[in-house]
């Protein structure tokens, strides 16, 4: 029960969705920042994400789906940020999103 705004919301399920599309496997967070993993299965993953993309957890998540690797996500309560402002916001995390949707789609397009 995470309260964010309405745009980040809209962002998240996109992503989700592209992911579910794209990948072929449903996962609820695909931008989550932590995951545990095995190295190998990591490794495999890590190596073929190009250094440049801009929100590589998205990919993790979507080969990590298409490897049909063995996924357990665990709900974790939502702690609201008591420290700093939010750096992207409105227009900045239109084009962030844009551009992550289109290196995700490109990348899908190369891998097999």
């Amino acid at each position: 029960h995470r309260v964010q705004p309405v745009s980040r919301r809209i962002v998240s399920q996109i992503s989700r969705l592209a992911i579910r599309i794209l990948f072929g496997k449903t996962i609820w967070d695909v931008n989550s920042p932590y995951r545990l993993m095995r190295a190998s299965s990591f490794s495999s993953i890590y190596k073929i994400i190009p250094a440049d993309t801009l929100a590589p957890n998205l990919l993790v998540s979507g080969l990590a789906g298409k490897n049909n690797l063995r996924l357990y996500e665990v709900p974790v309560r939502h702690h609201c940020r008591t420290t700093g402002e939010v750096s992207i916001q409105k227009w900045k995390l239109f084009k962030f999103s844009l551009r992550s949707f289109l290196q995700t789609f490109s990348f899908r397009l190369l891998i097999k």
